[in-house]
């Protein structure tokens, strides 16, 4: 049994999974158990090919309500860029949540890989630019 594509975003979503739980669970008896049933359900995807049909007869039949869960999620972890959680900060996100929908559409179209480089490549342009200005 080789390793699909799939299996491949299933490690990258386990991964983001467990990252943001220990980004937004602050409290320290929560995180245990959130990270054991992440790793529960992933392992059960795995390996279980009933659960893996079912997990992904219910992706296609609910994909879009997903993706706007992801994009939402996805602009939410930025808002640990700001200080406060004004409206200004709400609307900040608004760049966000439009770029979520494209790299979702990129995920849709090609693969996540590519959504990743172009997410790498948004994030790092930034980078390189503070710091020959700083």
């Amino acid at each position: 049994m080789g390793v699909t594509k799939s299996k491949i975003s299933v490690y990258f979503i386990g991964l983001a999974a467990i990252f943001g739980s220990l980004l937004f669970i602050k409290e320290s008896e929560l995180i245990y158990p959130v990270l054991f049933v992440i790793l529960l359900l992933g392992f059960a995807y795995l390996r279980i090919e009933s659960f893996q049909r079912n997990a992904d007869n219910f992706i296609n039949r609910y994909y879009h309500i997903l993706v706007v869960i992801s994009v939402l999620i996805f602009a939410g972890t930025h808002i640990t860029n700001y200080d406060d959680y004004s409206l200004a900060t709400f609307v900040a996100l608004i760049p966000r949540v439009i770029s979520g929908f494209y790299l979702a559409y990129i995920v849709t179209k090609y693969s996540i890989w590519h959504s990743w480089l172009m997410h790498a490549v948004n994030n790092t342009i930034p980078f390189i630019v503070l710091l020959i200005a700083g």
